[in-house]
């Protein structure tokens, strides 16, 4: 189980679902899951949170401050980003501050 799975934001879908999916999709689908009532919330908040960031124009980035439990979204949402081929940002989080998803052992989840 993931941190947005645990606090009961995402509603992961099984092996069926993915299954029924893949045969839409023409392709093999691996992970699949949809926003609950209460994963909509916070994505409300997005806006003022992008608002919060900064442009560091001396690195040319911007930054947004997070607590410890925010990063751990944000790590899980680039190891998704990760299973698409882009690992670099994923890389560099868990280097730069200790952060990293890895899914639980034996879920169906690569």
């Amino acid at each position: 189980m993931n941190a947005l799975e645990s606090q009961g934001l995402v509603e992961l879908f099984g092996r069926e679902d993915r299954a029924e999916l893949s045969v839409l999709e023409g392709r093999p689908v691996r992970w699949s899951g949809r926003l609950t009532p209460y994963g909509h919330d916070p994505r409300l908040r997005l806006a003022e949170q992008v608002r919060a960031a900064s442009c560091d124009h001396g690195i040319k980035r911007w930054q947004r401050y997070l607590t410890q439990e925010q990063m751990e979204p944000v790590a899980y949402g680039l190891w998704l980003h990760r299973m698409t081929g882009a690992a670099a940002e994923a890389n560099r989080l868990a280097r730069e501050y200790g952060v990293a998803h890895s899914p639980a052992p034996g879920s169906d989840v690569r």
